[in-house]
């Protein structure tokens, strides 16, 4: 609850403090702590940040059961043009056993034109 208090208000390094300080202590986050975790890296452009923490949640046994965390992440990803980002989170989330969304394709086309510009960008130069 703590932990989604600060995301929520935008203290997202209190909230990732918070999380951290749990796991020292022993105490288990819950799918939930990590979501409002990964919500607020998005929310101050830490598309890697929220990467490790879905890699993360899983390594502790933690399942997402949709796509929403993980189109979070890729949307940051891409509002930095960084696609290979966005390809390391979509390869993440189907080795955790999900298949992509409407969202998720949205996401995906979106980033095959951000990489055709940067192609174009660099065949220019």
């Amino acid at each position: 609850v703590v932990i989604e208090a600060y995301a929520r208000n935008g203290q997202s390094k209190d909230a990732l403090s918070t999380l951290k300080d749990m796991q020292q202590r022993g105490i288990k986050p819950t799918l939930n702590a990590y979501q409002a975790v990964i919500l607020a890296c998005a929310e101050r452009g830490d598309a890697k940040g929220g990467l490790s923490l879905l890699k993360e949640m899983q390594s502790v046994g933690l399942r997402a059961g949709c796509c929403s965390m993980y189109n979070t992440v890729m949307k940051t990803f891409l509002s930095h043009n960084d696609v290979q980002g966005v390809y390391r989170t979509v390869a993440l989330l189907k080795s955790h056993g999900l298949r992509s969304d409407s969202t998720t394709k949205e996401i995906l086309k979106n980033t095959r034109e951000v990489k055709l510009r940067q192609e174009k960008t660099i065949a220019k130069a």
